[in-house]
């Protein structure tokens, strides 16, 4: 799907601008010396991106190529050093546009040139294409809140919409907790606890209800997959059958051990495909969220490497969750990002397209979400910080 750098001949020179209509940002100098393939998705090719009308916002370069994928030249905006190697790959859709290849120009009428297509451009609306707002909102922009009462569950990382316990969800806590999941009803009140046996909470930060190794079964997936400072080797994500609200601890699962193919990361996001049962890592702290996979059939008795799969538009995922339809909703602090599935669209394909931001009431420290098993709506949970009294379990209302 990567498409051929776009580059002029040797010898030849030109002015280069290079578009990011998502983000407006652009790889570093580095990423272009090295041809980072960890950017982002796939180059979107130039005459979709001019079809489409998608070239937005842009920095240019002036210079002379050096080579079929090198350019040597001066950025005119940033007196960032000379960048060379053109092939850059972006979920942000970063294209490379190569305006004119005509012989060398003296220096002067190459500034001029580049001024007024400057100019062109700004008229022309020139702006930054940011993730869209619905026209209509698909689900409530105001929540029916239930108030939880503090002192038991504070530290909510993660939350699940149960299927073998309608009318509650299950909620993991972070790291500095016990190895235990609780069953929250939707009305705020905690039912149990049940203990993960001999289970480690390191930083357990995101938890799904999804297929798994055995048909027609559900099974929740607790991630520990947090790390702040970046210094861990691997990660572990535990998967085991949902329990009944009956026992009182689980004592039989499968440990996917997982690291990264280029080093630590911290992240607080998971989903599962259901229909390949692929499990998605999503970063928190990189410049875009990067997007990992860790393919079915996982090992559960070595250590998986993590496929690097893309990245998203935006940054700080701190959960995500998967509708019964096959939507998708990613949580930051701030903001719910929302895909739509079109047809047998496969998760992959949807994380290329431009999420839409909804409605979301910001809470304290939100770090917890998921979709309503009977596809009504969808649930946020938030951490009790210090400093605020009590949190509550939020649920918007599909329209």
């Amino acid at each position: 799907m990567v498409s051929d750098p776009i580059a002029l001949p040797a010898g030849q020179a030109g002015i280069g601008f290079e578009f990011s209509p998502q983000t407006g940002r652009v790889p570093s100098p580095k990423a272009f010396a090295t041809g980072d393939r960890q950017s982002g998705g796939p180059v979107r090719k130039r005459g979709e991106l001019l079809r489409e009308g998608r070239l937005r916002s842009f920095r240019c370069c002036i210079g002379t190529a050096i080579s079929n994928q090198g350019w040597q030249g001066q950025d005119l905006f940033s007196s960032v050093a000379p960048a060379a190697g053109w092939r850059v790959r972006g979920h942000y859709e970063t294209a490379l546009l190569l305006l004119q290849k005509h012989s060398i120009f003296p220096i002067v009428i190459k500034i001029n040139l580049l001024i007024l297509l400057f100019a062109f451009i700004v008229i022309s609306g020139c702006h930054k294409n940011t993730p869209d707002t619905l026209a209509a909102p698909a689900f409530a922009t105001t929540p029916f809140s239930k108030k939880i009462n503090p002192g038991i569950i504070d530290e909510a990382s993660g939350i699940a919409d149960s299927k073998a316990n309608p009318g509650y969800l299950w909620v993991e806590q972070d790291s500095g907790n016990p190895n235990d999941l609780f069953l929250l009803s939707d009305s705020g009140q905690v039912l149990k606890k049940i203990n993960i046996k001999s289970a480690v909470n390191r930083d357990w930060e995101d938890i799904a209800l999804a297929d798994g190794p055995s048909a027609g079964v559900n099974y929740l997936y607790v991630a520990d997959i947090g790390d702040n400072n970046k210094t861990y080797i691997d990660y572990t994500i535990y998967r085991f059958p949902e329990p009944s609200s009956t026992i009182d601890s689980v004592i039989s699962y499968e440990v996917i051990k997982f690291r990264y193919p280029d080093g630590p990361h911290d992240a607080e996001a998971i989903l599962v495909d259901n229909g390949t049962k692929d499990i998605y890592i999503i970063t928190k702290q990189d410049a875009m969220s990067r997007i990992f996979k860790l393919p079915y059939p996982q090992s559960t008795s070595g250590t998986n490497t993590a496929i690097y799969d893309g990245s998203l538009s935006f940054t700080g995922a701190v959960s995500a969750a998967v509708s019964p339809t096959g939507e998708l909703l990613i949580k930051t602090y701030t903001s719910l990002y929302y895909w739509k599935k079109t047809g047998n669209e496969t998760m992959e394909a949807m994380f290329q397209k431009e999420p839409v931001i909804i409605a979301y009431q910001q809470e304290a420290q939100g770090e917890g979400t998921c979709f309503k098993n009977d596809n009504s709506g969808f649930y946020t949970l938030s951490e009790r910080p210090s400093v605020v009294s009590s949190v509550s379990l939020n649920f918007y209302r599909r329209n």
